[in-house]
């Protein structure tokens, strides 16, 4: 899955469900690859922007852009969204941050995310 699965992370539900399709689908002794936007590189970028930035919070550069809509002194585990631009090839599209220790809880235990 290449820069696709942080879609599923609107919600916990939808996430689990990606999840579950990935292991019904997966051949035994297959390999489960995925890309994701780095969690802690996009969060720190937003939280390196200084106090009084006002919102939209905007980082990146000429060839990309990431837009939060808010700055939460708690941070959700899903449904956290940004929109993503990038030149020539993506124009604004909602995103969803994933947690690392999210994913790997929900993909190591089946359990609750």
């Amino acid at each position: 899955m290449q820069f696709c699965m942080h879609y599923a992370f609107e919600t916990e539900a939808r996430a689990r469900m990606m999840l579950e399709n990935v292991t019904r689908w997966l051949r035994p002794g297959g390999m489960f690859i995925a890309t994701i936007p780095n969690s802690e590189i996009l969060l720190g970028d937003l939280y390196a922007l200084p106090e009084e930035t006002e919102p939209p919070f905007v980082t990146g550069n000429e060839y990309y852009r990431v837009t939060f809509a808010e700055r939460p002194s708690e941070m959700p585990t899903y449904g956290f969204k940004y929109s993503f631009w990038l030149l020539d090839a993506v124009d604004n599209v909602p995103e969803y941050v994933v947690h690392w220790d999210a994913f790997e809880k929900c993909g190591a235990m089946r359990e609750r995310c």
